[in-house]
């Protein structure tokens, strides 16, 4: 999951849709919180510590911890804690030759900002070239798009909500996972090579708490 931007509810509905699933791994590629919504970030990092969830530093995580470390610092310990969090977050995870980020994997905070889609393949073929993963997943770009990399040649691909993709092991990919925030997140089964695009909605209007 990526780009949460603060939507505590759907964070917490995609957790539990992943574990309905089994997944043995939770990974959050940036931006679970948002900046510009500072009541939401000490619930945030307590849900994704809670949960088990590795999360990634996005360009979010990095201005909050930037613009607002005296304020965090300054305040209780809940604050002391938020910016911990931040200030922890690494810029990329690694697990099993997978590679979970923000958006480029490599260059700090400037990957942060620079997005691997940008409606063509020459940043997704710096990638392929400058790096060995044979997959990468990623946030920051909010619409769902795979990069296909086979034999030098690379093709990127719109991916529609609750599609169902068999990856090849003679291929590697990029995989931009869509916005939570937009109800977007995905699955990956390493044994089967499948990768589903799901679908997370809020609760309805009046079913989650207003505290």
């Amino acid at each position: 999951m990526a780009d949460g931007h603060g939507d505590l509810e759907r964070t917490r509905s995609s957790i539990a849709l992943f574990r309905r699933l089994k997944a043995d791994g939770l990974f959050h590629l940036g931006d679970a919180c948002d900046f510009l919504k500072c009541k939401t970030m000490l619930p945030m990092v307590r849900l994704l510590e809670e949960s088990g969830v590795r999360a990634v530093k996005g360009n979010n995580e990095l201005q909050a911890e930037r613009g607002m470390a005296g304020q965090l610092a300054g305040t209780a310990a809940a604050g002391t804690m938020v910016l911990r969090f931040f200030r922890d977050m690494p810029f990329v995870r690694e697990f099993d030759g997978l590679c979970f980020t923000h958006s480029m994997p490599w260059g700090g905070i400037r990957s942060v900002y620079e997005p691997v889609d940008d409606g063509g393949t020459e940043r997704a073929a710096s990638v392929f070239r400058n790096t060995d993963y044979r997959i990468v997943f990623c946030g920051h770009s909010h619409v769902p798009v795979l990069f296909r990399w086979r034999s030098g040649e690379i093709r990127r691909e719109r991916v529609e909500t609750g599609a169902r993709l068999r990856l090849e092991r003679k291929e590697r990919y990029i995989i931009v996972v869509g916005a939570l925030e937009r109800g977007g997140c995905g699955f990956f089964d390493r044994e089967s090579m499948i990768y589903e695009t799901l679908r997370v909605d809020s609760p309805a209007a009046g079913e989650a708490g207003d505290d």
